[in-house]
C-alpha cells in the first residue's frame, strides 16, 4: 500500500469507527472497533506514512 493510501485509509477508519461508536456508544463491537482504530502504533504509522507523503510534496515543489 502507497503511503498516500495508507494515511487517506487511517483517516477513513477513524471516520467510519467515529460514526459507528456515535450510532451505538454501548455496543461493544463499536467500542472494539474504535479501540483498534485509535492504537497508538497504528496512528503512529499513518502518521509516518502521512508525513513521507508531505515530504515528497515539498521536495517536488522545491521548497
Amino acid at each position: 500500500m502507497s503511503d498516500a493510501a495508507h494515511a487517506l485509509r487511517a483517516i477513513d477508519d477513524i471516520q467510519h469507527a467515529a460514526a459507528g461508536l456515535y450510532e451505538s456508544a454501548l455496543d461493544p463491537n463499536a467500542q472494539e472497533r474504535m479501540r483498534r482504530t485509535l492504537e497508538p502504533s497504528r496512528l503512529a504509522q499513518a502518521g509516518q506514512a502521512a508525513s513521507r507523503v508531505a515530504r515528497l510534496q515539498i521536495a517536488a515543489e522545491g521548497v
